[in-house]
């Protein structure tokens, strides 16, 4: 049974829908906590937007800080009531359609830079679930809580109704999460850590979902430690995924990282770069909010092969 299922294609449009699994995910770790810790926030959609300005600030709050009375945890309750299905299905839907199909290899480490509360990494799992693909999932953020967040995600896992079968049903039993705020020593480090335990068959992808839009990454150390790696370790396979918000302003800083990584004439050349993927919009149930949203995506890629 698919764990995000597609129910309809009507107007050209994907509507998805959570599997019974996923929608007890979100209710046990999401929708009941915000209801418990904070039920004036839960039972008032309207007070819910308001506060994606304000206490998010758009999903780039410092989640390990207090904001308006709001706590780290209960910010985090808040991104996730709010945000994590849009992000989920909207990367979801990359993966299946235009990133799995292109997968010729058997190994894949996934880079996830801004994880957030597992999103991305429940989607390529999703995704990939019946490709047999081994895959090492590399969580990157700069928030404690919101990593806390993630590993308690991912020890949920995709089959809560077997507690007792846990490490058998979390998403990724080879999962590493690193908070980092220095984007050439720190981040190459870990990197390098990792490709060089992998295999020769392998691809390494690193995924920006919504990432770019935070305000304390560095586009010019980032570029360089990636175009550093790729020519570094040019036997493996490489891919860099993208997604924002559509809109000009939203993609500034996508055009800067490629401005960046053109620097190094050689990496950039043996990418194959793909801009402003004409996907079909994609359609989802709100939590907590009565109704579906629509959310308008850019979506960009590039590979090596």
């Amino acid at each position: 049974m698919q764990y995000i299922n597609l129910v309809s294609t009507d107007n050209n449009i994907y509507y998805y829908r959570p599997s019974e699994n996923l929608r007890r995910l979100f209710e046990d770790l999401a929708v009941k906590p915000l209801s418990e810790s904070r039920p004036d926030v839960a039972v008032n959609p309207s007070m819910m937007h308001a506060l994606s300005r304000p206490v998010l600030d758009r999903g780039t709050t410092n989640f390990d800080a207090s904001t308006g009375g709001y706590t780290p945890k209960d910010k985090v309750l808040l991104y996730c009531v709010y945000y994590m299905p849009m992000h989920l299905y909207s990367s979801y839907h990359f993966y299946t359609t235009t990133l799995i199909p292109l997968i010729t290899a058997s190994n894949v480490i996934f880079v996830d830079f801004g994880c957030g509360p597992l999103t991305s990494g429940i989607a390529f799992w999703a995704a990939s679930v019946e490709s047999n693909l081994f895959t090492t999932y590399i969580g990157i953020d700069t928030s404690e809580t919101m990593q806390t967040k993630a590993r308690e995600i991912n020890q949920y896992g995709f089959r809560p109704d077997r507690p007792e079968y846990r490490w058998e049903t979390q998403f990724y039993p080879d999962v590493r999460f690193y908070r980092i705020s220095d984007y050439i020593h720190q981040l190459t480090s870990v990197l390098e850590e990792n490709i060089m335990q992998s295999y020769g068959d392998t691809l390494i992808i690193f995924n920006f979902s919504y990432f770019l839009q935070s305000r304390t990454v560095n586009i010019s150390n980032l570029a360089k430690v990636i175009s550093d790696l790729i020519s570094q370790h040019s036997r493996y396979k490489f891919s860099i995924v993208y997604q924002d918000p559509t809109g000009d302003r939203f993609q500034q800083k996508w055009y800067r990282f490629k401005n960046q990584m053109a620097k190094n004439t050689q990496v950039f050349e043996s990418l194959t770069w793909q801009d402003n993927l004409n996907l079909t919009p994609v359609k989802y149930d709100r939590l907590l909010i009565p109704g579906q949203d629509l959310p308008r995506v850019y979506y960009a890629m590039s590979q090596n092969w």
